[in-house]
């Protein structure tokens, strides 16, 4: 015997215009999304909530880092792990990458994971790079509480952060021997840029 959908049982849509901005500014517009913006009252009364991501709980979310107990572990304990081979930067990167993926699919912050995602891609740091991968995890936390504050105030974290000192081995700066890598990923790509003429 066969089930069919009865013909006065409708989805919920959105008009094309509250469509189009939940498309541009969410992760996939699906039936929870749909809801988020009829209660709301239209898709840029939506977007101005998202703007304050408390509005919306996220519990579903939230709860992928219980998934991938490693991502809570201490810089140490990470460190730790691989020196003894029980683990190694790929399989913490891999968990990350997970993490990552699954809380976008759950998420009902939508507008916030948006520019976590885009902030991350300026910003970048490998998932799996061996001097940066035990505070990656933190990184992205980071970012995600200053995704929506001022690009000053991200990059000034940023570039302070113990993953953006391993991945750009500022580490590795002396009295002596200047490493310029981060100084210069600063002005090339965070900032002024390469045709702004620095020295």
């Amino acid at each position: 015997m066969s089930t069919r959908w009865s013909a006065a049982l409708r989805p919920k849509v959105l008009s094309e215009t509250n469509r189009h901005v939940a498309s541009r500014f969410g992760l996939g517009v699906d039936a929870r999304l749909v809801k988020d913006v009829q209660a709301a009252g239209s898709g840029a009364k939506w977007f101005e909530k998202q703007l304050t991501p408390s509005s919306y709980p996220d519990a579903a979310a939230d709860a992928v880092l219980s998934w991938f107990p490693e991502l809570r572990h201490t810089p140490q304990q990470a460190w730790a792990n691989v020196k003894s081979g029980q683990s190694n930067a790929w399989k913490y990167g891999l968990a990350f990458n997970r993490y990552t993926m699954a809380r976008k699919l759950l998420t009902r912050r939508h507008v916030q994971e948006v520019m976590v995602d885009f902030w991350s891609n300026l910003l970048y740091i490998p998932a799996h790079e061996d001097k940066s991968f035990p505070w990656r995890f933190d990184y992205d936390q980071m970012i995600r509480r200053s995704a929506l504050t001022s690009y000053k105030n991200l990059l000034q974290q940023a570039v302070v952060h113990p993953a953006m000192s391993g991945w750009l081995t500022n580490y590795d700066n002396t009295k002596t021997g200047i490493n310029e890598n981060l100084g210069r990923e600063l002005l090339e790509l965070f900032t002024v840029g390469r045709t702004a003429g620095y020295s």
